[in-house]
């Protein structure tokens, strides 16, 4: 293997954990949101933090990675660790965590429609 392939497969490997990491951040921001989502202050306050770390991190990840340089592999390696975080690993981790009431919302925090109508008639589906 060529120096330039082992340096490129080491930025798609660091660039992979970037994506990893940037999802956790997200999670516990919206699980911070989640409890004190009444302050509207508060909420600002840890939403614009997270976002200052998920930034933060990137940086170190990218400049880890490929010393700042932005590849069109960095990225998608990135996007493929954020989709395995969505679709995989978050997915397994919290499915048992998350309580009924948490269930029946969607992810703006708006009831279902079909949760909607069954306070409406009383009738369940």
């Amino acid at each position: 293997m060529t120096e330039l392939i082992s340096r490129e497969l080491y930025q798609v490997f660091i660039m992979f954990y970037c994506g990893l990491a940037v999802m956790i951040v997200f999670t516990v921001r919206d699980s911070l949101i989640g409890l004190y989502g009444k302050n509207r202050r508060l909420k600002a306050v840890i939403y614009l933090g997270f976002w200052l770390c998920a930034a933060f991190l990137f940086c170190r990840f990218l400049y880890r990675g490929s010393h700042g340089v932005l590849s069109v592999y960095g990225i998608l390696s990135f996007g493929a660790g954020i989709l395995l975080w969505k679709k995989g690993i978050c997915g397994i981790l919290f499915h048992g965590i998350l309580s009924e009431r948490q269930q029946d919302r969607d992810v703006n925090g708006v009831e279902t429609h079909e949760k909607q109508t069954e306070k409406r008639t009383g009738k369940e589906f």
